[in-house]
């Protein structure tokens, strides 16, 4: 499979220099096979993620692409999308595979402080400020011009719907996994006033990594976007915060008030 890879990337991808190395990444998902790519080019040595998946999951593959990239290009802490240069495309299908490819992040894994809690916490509200743009009228002023409205319906039809006002079987399926604080705050906090939208369900402890740059906050790099649902985003703010603050009360009070802080806790 890897000497598949390899040929895919220096057709597909032929500006990334000399591959040096094509790892299979320890971990792999039921249909998919990822590998970290390593290359050599004027600048030093480089690393991706390709990720390949079977065929008939191209297109979620292709709308996770396009969902992540539009993060990335808005300044959310999310590893890049790298187009095909020759012909601008997200994902390239050969050898019945569908493949794309992503930067790699070099950061650490979770290590269970309050400060990497609150950077998840950080990292999940930037995205879902810039998913919003993702489902009802998308606006189109200069900053979202780079995802046409092809896309837009795209990715709007093809999202599982979960309607403001059939919420029910969701909630039903998914709070009861929730420990006892997190099933307080969303009920608390309300699920039906809240407006459906594109929310990242898997923020977990293997989709993030940690990096610090010198002097700087730690950061979250949320790393995975092919569980996306149309939804609301308080759902998916109790599972992460239940992932990365546990249920300690002044961990989980942490968590949320960092989340508010970029994206308020209330619907909009």
């Amino acid at each position: 499979m890897s000497a598949a890879a390899r040929q895919v990337l220096q057709d597909a991808w032929n500006g990334l220099g000399v591959i040096t190395s094509i790892e299979p990444v320890a971990e792999q998902g039921i249909n998919s096979v990822n590998y970290v790519v390593s290359c050599r080019r004027k600048g030093g040595t480089f690393r991706y993620l390709l990720k390949t998946v079977a065929p008939a999951e191209a297109d979620q593959l292709e709308r996770s692409a396009t969902v992540q990239e539009l993060c990335s290009t808005h300044g959310a802490p999310v590893p890049p999308v790298v187009r095909c240069p020759d012909t601008g495309d997200r994902i390239v299908c050969r050898n019945d595979r569908a493949y794309a490819l992503f930067g790699y992040c070099e950061g650490m894994p979770f290590q269970g402080t309050v400060e990497e809690a609150t950077a998840v916490a950080t990292t999940l509200a930037r995205v879902h400020r810039v998913l919003r743009t993702c489902v009802g009228t998308f606006p189109d002023p200069p900053m979202y011009q780079d995802l046409t409205e092809a896309e837009c319906a795209t990715i709007r039809a093809a999202l599982p719907r979960r309607p403001v006002d059939a919420l029910e079987t969701l909630v039903a399926q998914t709070l009861p996994g929730l420990p006892s604080i997190y099933r307080a705050v969303t009920d608390a906090l309300g699920v039906h006033p809240w407006p459906a939208q594109v929310v990242h369900l898997d923020c977990g402890i293997d989709n993030v990594r940690f990096r610090r740059r010198g002097e700087s906050a730690l950061e979250a790099v949320l790393l995975d976007f092919g569980h996306l649902i149309d939804g609301p985003r308080i759902l998916a703010v109790s599972f992460a915060g239940h992932r990365f603050a546990g249920i300690e009360p002044a961990r989980v009070q942490a968590f949320l008030a960092a989340y508010h802080a970029i994206d308020a806790l209330e619907p909009r």
